[in-house]
This record gives structure tokens, C-alpha cells and sequence, in this order.
């Protein structure tokens, strides 16, 4: 009969041959047996990769929209404050710096979340419950530290982008005007 081997790369398998004297034309990779298998995972993470770039795109156009309203809103406050000192520029900054730290927080609670998701399932196998039909015995996570800081900076472009577009476009609107309402 048969006996399978499985290798955690080729050169593993191919010292493994060679000390046997194991025809190598009889291996047969892992990827090869599954490649239907492996290639669908990998369509499958671009396109959850994709959904998620797209819902950070949505979000940004709905805080677009709320930064405009926003605006609209406190132009009587960021009036006073042009009265008491503060440029349309320092004015700008504190609304980024805003956004910014609301960013870091909900990512890094986002972050916590995920990386308890991927501790649950390592130590309980909570996917597994989730996900019955599924052709491994343990469901792969892994968490990239480059797909983490590239989420990051996208959804920073995101959001800066979504307060700066208000700005520049009322950016010409005099806010002494207003000061001259509130008084």
C-alpha cells in the first residue's frame, strides 16, 4: 500500500526522498491534490478583502456627509472661534486631529476584537461551531501586520479625506460674516 507524507515545503520532501531512495516522480504536493481548493481560498480573500476596502469607501462618504452638515452646523462656533484667534487652518487641524483619534480608538478596539476572534478560535475552535462543513479540522486564521498598518492608512486617507473635502469647499465662505450673526 501507500503511505502519505506531508511536508512542510519541497526541499523537506525532497532530503526526504533522497535519504529513502524514493522515486521522486511518485510525490504528489499538497497544492496539486487541492489546488481547486487553495485557488478558491485565495479569490475568496480578495474578494473579503475587497468588500472591506469597499465598506471603508462607504463609511467615508457617509462621514463626508455628516463632516458637511457638521459644518454647516458650527459655523456660528468656528466663527468665535476665528474671532478669538484661531485661523480657518488651526481650525482645520483640531477637526483632523478629532478624526484622527477617533480613528485609533475604534481601529485599535476593531484590532482587540479581531485578535480575540483569532484566540478564541485557536483555543476553543469557536469558527468551527460557526462554520460546520468546512474541509479542515481547524479553520486557518492568521492576523498580517502589513495587511493591519495598510488597513490603517487606508481608512486615515479615508476619513482625513472625508473632513478635507468640506473644508475646501467652504473654505472661501467668510466666517467674520457669522461672528457678525451671533452678536
Amino acid at each position: 500500500g501507500f503511505v502519505d507524507f506531508y511536508f512542510l515545503d519541497q526541499k523537506a520532501a525532497l532530503d526526504f526522498t533522497s535519504l529513502n531512495k524514493i522515486n521522486q516522480d511518485s510525490l504528489i504536493s499538497y497544492k496539486d491534490i487541492y489546488y481547486d481548493l487553495l485557488t478558491a481560498m485565495e479569490i475568496e480573500k480578495i474578494f473579503y478583502v475587497l468588500i472591506g476596502y469597499f465598506t471603508v469607501l462607504i463609511a467615508g462618504v457617509m462621514i463626508y456627509n455628516n463632516s458637511i452638515l457638521t459644518y454647516l452646523e458650527k459655523r456660528r462656533q468656528y466663527s468665535i472661534l476665528s474671532i478669538i484667534g484661531l485661523n480657518k487652518r488651526k481650525i482645520l487641524y483640531g477637526i483632523l486631529i478629532n478624526n484622527n483619534f477617533f480613528v485609533l480608538i475604534f481601529y485599535f478596539f476593531g484590532l482587540l476584537f479581531s485578535l480575540l476572534v483569532v484566540f478564541l478560535n485557536s483555543k476553543y475552535e469557536i469558527m468551527n461551531l460557526i462554520f460546520i462543513n468546512m474541509p479542515f479540522d481547524k479553520l486557518p486564521m492568521n492576523i498580517s501586520v502589513f495587511r493591519i498598518l495598510e488597513s490603517l492608512i487606508f481608512v486615515i486617507l479615508v476619513i482625513n479625506f472625508s473632513a478635507l473635502f468640506p473644508y475646501f469647499k467652504y473654505r472661501n465662505n467668510d466666517l467674520h460674516l457669522e461672528s457678525k450673526q451671533v452678536n
